[in-house]
């Protein structure tokens, strides 16, 4: 993780370092979002509040202190022969998690055990977290959903829009105008064509994605498809 309290740039590198030494097939790089009305929300408040006025603060990276742990991030792992293929995730040629890329270009999914979530048809549910429910109603597994999200035609589209913005590939047109039988600039023109001028979005070889700099500004990015 990155982004975490009391880490510098320094630090960050030298954690990248020990694991590249270990030589794993594939690193997960996930930079802390702290949510609100949580413990550690709580106890960083006060940091929080002066890292959103730029001010310095007395555990927590400054934005410019995690903008560079992002770069030396993708600079080392690269350097070591990992393949950045998704905003957070870097792997050995031919190591891509299929668990990840299926849940980024929306597989269906069937999670099982206490707090499951899946994906089936035009339905996401999670599983009752409550172990003697579970247990109760384990004989009739509609019993165990909670959580119901029945998918609109709309809410697929955007997930495949954000969803897929994740993967440093991008979306394919193609792709999109045979599951949604439209062309994703008959859905998105504003959007896109605003991304573009920002800079933060590129189409090239039938394909739609994410600059370097839009990369660094994903959540922004994602954010003008829900």
């Amino acid at each position: 993780m990155s982004a975490i309290p009391g880490q510098t740039p320094k630090s960050l590198r030298q954690s990248l370092a020990a694991v590249i030494r270990l030589k794993p097939e594939h690193i997960s790089v996930y930079s802390l979002i702290v949510e609100e009305n949580t413990p550690f929300y709580e106890k960083y408040h006060d940091d929080l509040m002066r890292q959103s006025r730029g001010e310095p603060t007395a555990m927590l990276p400054s934005e410019d202190d995690v903008c560079r742990m992002m770069e030396d991030t993708v600079q080392m792992l690269e350097a070591a022969g990992y393949r950045r293929y998704e905003i957070s995730n870097y792997a050995k040629e031919g190591c891509a998690c299929r668990h990840n890329l299926g849940y980024w270009e929306r597989v269906p999914y069937l999670g099982v055990g206490l707090g499951a979530a899946s994906l089936l048809g035009e339905v996401r549910y999670t599983n009752t977290r409550d172990l003697d429910r579970y247990i109760q109603d384990i004989s009739e597994p509609e019993g165990l959903h909670e959580e119901v999200i029945r998918l609109s035609r709309h809410d697929r589209m955007a997930e495949f829009m954000y969803l897929g913005l994740r993967k440093i590939s991008g979306i394919s047109r193609r792709e999109f105008e045979e599951c949604f039988g439209v062309p994703v600039d008959a859905v998105y023109p504003e959007q896109i064509r605003s991304l573009i001028g920002q800079g933060l979005m590129e189409q090239r070889e039938g394909r739609i994605f994410l600059t370097d700099r839009g990369l660094y500004l994903a959540n922004y990015a994602m954010a003008e498809f829900v």
